[in-house]
């Protein structure tokens, strides 16, 4: 008779049992060197992303096809995608507009705040073709939460993606740069000329 060790069969149950590892993914970007004083400091207010729903959770959720959605249970972001992706353009912004976020915090009585909202209408993920993400956005001066003017605009941002998941991550990390370049550079001039106009929108 064969008899195997406790310890082995033990071994044994745990491995059959055991689940592939999970992998995180992220949109922010690694620490940017701080930004030089003789940027304009514009003060503003990021807030909350809204994103489609079928893309909202913690799962990459991939593009295989014109009409089909792969769910990748062991490939996540870092949180819901609407919080990962808000948090990924406030830390692009805050460095843009030489200023901190100031959702939630006490608003400065005297100085207008420039007030960002943005809605993705599409945040499409297709490994070996694209990352790409279809933005409307609205910019409003506020001061003691009454506005006086804003400006809708819309983007359209598609970067080429790689076989990788992680390819295709950073692709998104690329169109997320782009975003946050159009919104500062729009929010900034707008900020002190009501007649800048939107951007064109377009692919990158």
């Amino acid at each position: 008779m064969n008899i195997r060790p406790p310890l082995l069969l033990c071994a044994v149950a745990l491995a059959s049992c055991s689940s592939p590892p999970v992998n995180f993914y992220t949109l922010s970007s690694p620490m940017l060197s701080e930004t030089t004083s003789s940027i304009n400091i514009i003060p503003f207010e990021l807030r909350p992303v809204r994103v489609p729903l079928q893309v909202d959770q913690p799962q990459l959720v991939l593009n295989t096809s014109n009409t089909t959605l792969a769910v990748r249970e062991n490939d996540r972001w870092g949180a819901p995608l609407a919080d990962e992706f808000h948090d990924a353009l406030m830390q692009r912004l805050e460095q843009g507009f030489n200023s901190r976020n100031l959702s939630g915090l006490p608003k400065p009585s005297s100085t207008e705040v420039l007030r960002v909202q943005v809605t993705l209408r599409r945040f499409e993920s297709a490994p070996t073709q694209h990352a790409a993400i279809d933005a409307v956005w609205n910019l409003a001066l506020s001061r003691q939460q009454e506005t006086s003017r804003s400006l809708t605009c819309s983007s359209r941002i598609i970067m080429p993606a790689g076989e990788t998941l992680s390819a295709l991550v950073q692709a998104h990390q690329q169109a997320l740069d782009e975003l946050a370049k159009v919104l500062t550079r729009t929010g900034s001039a707008w900020y002190v000329n009501e007649h800048t106009s939107c951007p064109p929108s377009r692919p990158a």
